[in-house]
C-alpha cells in the first residue's frame, strides 16, 4: 500500500506522524475509521538529548511504501469505526502503541 492509495484524512495522519518523529497523538477523532483534524488533536513531541529531533526523511517524499505498523494501524481505524482514540505513542514517525478508550466486554455469562 503506497501513500498516495491512501485517503487525504489518513495522508494528513501519515505526515503528522512523520513531522513528530518521536512523541504522541491525544484525542485523535475518528469518523467510520477516518482520522480528523477538527478538533485538532493535542501533539505532545518527545525530545531526545542527545538525539536527533528532526522530522522523518519521509516528509520530503510525495509518495512511498507505507510500512506495516502504519497499515495495521488503519486496519484498527477500519475496526474502530467511529471513535476517539486516547492516545497515539509514535515512534520513528510510525505509530507505535495506540490507546483506545472502549467498555470490557464480559467473556463469561452471569
Amino acid at each position: 500500500m503506497r501513500k498516495s492509495t491512501i485517503s487525504a484524512n489518513r495522508q494528513w495522519l501519515v505526515e503528522t506522524m512523520q513531522l513528530l518523529n518521536y512523541g504522541s497523538i491525544h484525542g485523535l477523532l475518528v469518523v467510520d475509521g477516518e482520522p480528523f483534524s477538527d478538533p485538532p488533536p493535542r501533539i505532545v513531541r518527545e525530545l531526545k538529548i542527545p538525539g536527533d529531533n528532526d522530522p522523518r526523511p519521509e516528509c520530503q517524499l510525495t509518495d512511498f511504501e507505507l510500512q506495516t505498523e502504519v497499515i495495521q494501524f488503519f486496519s484498527e481505524l477500519d475496526r474502530l469505526g467511529t471513535g476517539t482514540i486516547e492516545r497515539i505513542e509514535v515512534r520513528h514517525g510510525k505509530p507505535f502503541r495506540v490507546f483506545i478508550e472502549s467498555p470490557i466486554r464480559e467473556s463469561q455469562p452471569k
